[in-house]
């Protein structure tokens, strides 16, 4: 006892002795953290979830209605770790599977979570095991659309999207693929200044267009082409008048008076190249042969090599078909007149007139010289001298009349 009381003595008051033991034992705590053999702990966060014997499943006409990727997304391994290898141990030397080999059957399933490690041996897993939902695994074919979004550039025109292939095949789960109803994709139009023609992955959507998971679809799910035209564009004017063929052999008489197109200016796009040379496009012939009538048809562009017509297939023209006007001189129309007083003579100075007819050529020739009638009225006159105006008869010939004289002089003896 009085030897312990002694040491303690020296120890309590001996400050040499107080740092040699300090220093011991920092010696001895480096030499035990130094020795790689010793076993450590670790705990490997955010471990992928590997599916085992999945084809395996789907032999026996069965699959898993869920991603377990999802289920088990935060899959935690607890390992027992050589002191050497503690930094070496990451989420990419460990790893955590479920086996579906052993599933035989449809509906609600628990299966044991598995791991593996490059380094130290695995402790354990969390969460120990996973609840999956077994199902028919079945295929369906869908239709692909292709959408385009945005307002296009109004410099240049933007074709219908041509998708290949315009139908997809989806595998998976009954309980999820039967709730596919087609399959869509966009391509945002404002943005696009050359042609498309590359791939785009494609929304899986239901009967209501709204979008499902794909994930829960296992097979990756094929990307489509898409190829879409997109041009410049000008506008340019449309010449009708050149388009109408054969006006000499118009209906004799006749001449066409008007040509109007509706619309007067048609958009076109294709290459910068061609687009600069073209100013005006022509449209397909307007055979006006044997014409009497005004014509009102619908017709098409003249194709341009290399052009696209954007807004227009059908052009509407209007031809305006009338008598050729001409003018025609009557000379020497004897003057008439009607009721002539009983017992008094007529005496009329000038006894003849020259009249001017215009009008349409067609009744210009159909009119007889005894179709023009000149005369003056004589009701309610006696004895005397008149200047009474002169009045033409033309039988409704639809043509324009002109006296040489408006007035002529008139006896009554």
């Amino acid at each position: 006892m009085n030897i312990f009381k002694f040491l303690l003595h020296l120890v309590r008051n001996n400050i040499a002795l107080k740092i040699i033991a300090v220093v011991l034992a920092v010696i001895l705590w480096s030499y035990v953290m130094a020795d790689t053999n010793i076993q450590r702990s670790k705990t490997v966060d955010s471990v992928p979830l590997k599916i085992e014997n999945m084809q395996e499943l789907r032999n026996k006409g069965l699959t898993i209605s869920e991603d377990l990727s999802r289920i088990a997304e935060n899959v935690s391994v607890q390992l027992s770790v050589m002191q050497r290898d503690l930094k070496l141990v990451n989420s990419g030397n460990v790893t955590a599977s479920v086996d579906l080999a052993r599933i035989n059957g449809k509906g609600e399933i628990d299966l044991k979570l598995t791991g593996t490690t490059k380094y130290g041996t695995i402790l354990g897993i969390t969460p120990a095991s996973v609840k999956i939902t077994v199902d028919d695994y079945v295929k369906k074919t869908i239709p692909v659309e292709c959408i385009k979004t945005g307002v296009a550039n109004a410099a240049y025109f933007v074709g219908e999207p041509q998708i290949s292939p315009n139908v997809l095949e989806i595998t998976g789960a009954r309980i999820d693929v039967e709730k596919a109803a087609s399959a869509v994709c966009t391509v945002d139009q404002s943005i696009l200044t050359e042609s498309v023609n590359q791939s785009f992955n494609v929304t899986l959507l239901d009967a209501n267009k709204q979008p499902l998971t794909s994930s829960a679809y296992f097979d990756n799910l094929p990307s489509v082409i898409v190829k879409i035209e997109v041009l410049p564009k000008k506008t340019v004017s449309i010449n009708a008048m050149a388009s109408v063929s054969n006006t000499a052999k118009i209906k004799e008489g006749y001449e066409i008076t008007g040509v109007t197109a509706e619309p007067t200016q048609i958009q076109i796009a294709g290459r910068e190249s061609v687009l600069k040379s073209i100013n005006e496009v022509f449209l397909e012939s307007i055979d006006v042969s044997g014409a009497s009538e005004n014509i009102a048809v619908n017709v098409k562009p003249k194709s341009i090599d290399g052009v696209r017509f954007i807004n227009g297939s059908d052009i509407k023209v209007q031809i305006t078909i009338a008598q050729k006007q001409v003018k025609k001189n009557l000379q020497g129309v004897r003057l008439s007149y009607i009721n002539k007083p009983s017992g008094l003579k007529v005496t009329l100075n000038p006894v003849h007139i020259d009249v001017l007819l215009e009008g349409g050529a067609v009744d210009m020739d159909m009119l007889y010289g005894y179709d023009i009638i000149a005369y003056v009225d004589l009701k309610g006159l006696g004895k005397g001298a008149y200047t009474l105006p002169v009045i033409i008869d033309k039988t409704d010939s639809g043509l324009k009349v002109t006296s040489s004289v408006d007035k002529v002089k008139v006896t009554l003896k």
